[in-house]
């Protein structure tokens, strides 16, 4: 796990075909005040914390949340929790909560082809309590096209709240 503080960018990618973060707590990216973002192609970015401490539990906040300027970019994950449904914001998912920006956003023409699922947006790690982003949870900025933004599967026993999705 590599913690992350710096008063400039966090994680600033722009080549392609890069994994930030990973499915598990040793390869996952915190950055507490920090964001990603990312303006190359064909990455994946699964399993940080952005604007939340290492435990995922207390609120930090974030300027910015996760970027993205780049295609076929791939920003968080689904991951079965062994009953059936998923486990948003565990395994490939991220954590994003407070940030003073769009949690994630989407800009510019390049910007086609992403996918955005299985994260948990406005909360901290297990869903329940609020971390809220004082702008939006998805963002689209200007014109794109075949981008999905998907709500995550509820996990069993627990509600979830269906997201916009954009085409």
């Amino acid at each position: 796990m590599a913690m992350i503080g710096s008063t400039y960018g966090g994680i600033w990618l722009s080549g392609d075909h890069n994994v930030v973060g990973g499915t598990t707590a040793l390869a996952r990216n915190v950055l507490p005040n920090d964001s990603i973002t990312v303006n190359g192609n064909s990455n994946t970015v699964e399993g940080n914390y952005v604007g939340v401490d290492v435990t995922g539990l207390n609120h930090i906040g974030t300027n910015a949340g996760i970027g993205v300027g780049g295609a076929n970019n791939i920003i968080g994950g689904l991951t079965d929790d062994g009953s059936g449904g998923a486990a948003p914001g565990t395994g490939a998912g991220n954590v994003v909560g407070n940030s003073q920006q769009d949690a994630i956003q989407l800009y510019g023409s390049a910007a086609t082809g992403n996918v955005v699922e299985g994260n948990l947006i406005g909360t901290d790690k297990t869903g329940l309590t609020a971390a809220r982003n004082v702008r939006a949870s998805v963002a689209l900025i200007q014109e794109r096209t075949a981008t999905r933004s998907a709500a995550p599967l509820p996990r069993r026993g627990t509600s979830s709240r269906a997201g916009p999705t954009a085409s």
